[in-house]
């Protein structure tokens, strides 16, 4: 790792240096964008060997069972188990998926709280209603279409 640190740093300081030369000079030094460029592959170099390392070494690391886990890192296939819900005071935790998924539901899906009012009546005309008067075809087409269309409807 610290050859790796040291050509980071020295890719650094190239392009540093060649920034400066450009403020000066008003123009590229050849010589020194031909040593980032080689910096540059050398890094790509150093990282696929340590990349390399890691995962022969985490591969030596792993148990049996655990190897089937590594088919899914080129995929980016990860999985996360998600805390333990509590699904109330005095219950015990909830771990599997099918305990955590009624936990959720007997939470966020209560039944609604009984209804005391007497149901309303529909039926029978209320002091309150408003009259009821017939309405034409023709004051429809007017109502829908005599208001200017760039405009939003006003209230009566």
């Amino acid at each position: 790792m610290p050859e790796l640190t040291q050509a980071y740093e020295f890719l650094r300081d190239l392009r540093r240096s060649a920034q400066i030369f450009i403020g000066i000079a008003n123009e590229e030094h050849a010589e020194t964008q031909a040593l980032i460029q080689r910096t540059k592959n050398r890094l790509k170099r150093l990282t696929k060997a340590a990349k390399r390392k890691w995962i022969n070494d985490e591969l030596e690391k792993a148990m049996p069972d655990d190897i089937w886990a590594f088919t899914r890192w080129p995929k980016g296939i990860c999985q996360y188990p998600s805390p333990p819900i509590s699904p109330g005071q005095g219950l015990p935790a909830a771990v599997s998926h099918e305990d955590k998924c009624n936990a959720l539901c007997s939470a966020l899906f209560q039944p609604p709280p009984p209804i005391h009012a007497e149901p309303t009546d529909l039926v029978q005309d209320h002091p309150d209603d408003l009259t009821w008067e017939p309405v034409s075809y023709a004051e429809v087409r007017r109502a829908i279409f005599a208001p200017n269309q760039h405009k939003a409807p006003q209230p009566n």
